[in-house]
């Protein structure tokens, strides 16, 4: 039950930062290095990013930005272009 109720927690956070900063899919956002992307995947526990600016993977949101980053903290990394 505990897990539960803290799912619907990590959700209600996620569709916060979707809502409140118009994060949604097919967004365009530039990450530290002005590199771009499109938001093409959103999760409770990840955005999947594809790189529009070079050839590459797609990145995950938080995985690939480092330890100890979670989906709160996705516009500390990335800004709308």
């Amino acid at each position: 039950m505990k897990q539960q109720i803290n799912e619907i927690k990590r959700m209600q956070q996620l569709a916060g930062i979707i809502n409140e900063n118009l994060v949604n899919i097919g967004t365009h956002v530039l990450d530290n290095m002005n590199d771009e992307y499109k938001v093409i995947s959103i999760t409770p526990d990840k955005i999947i990013l594809k790189p529009i600016s070079f050839e590459g993977e797609n990145s995950i949101f938080p995985d690939d930005f480092g330890n100890n980053v979670n989906i709160d903290e996705f516009w500390n990394y990335l800004n709308k272009k």
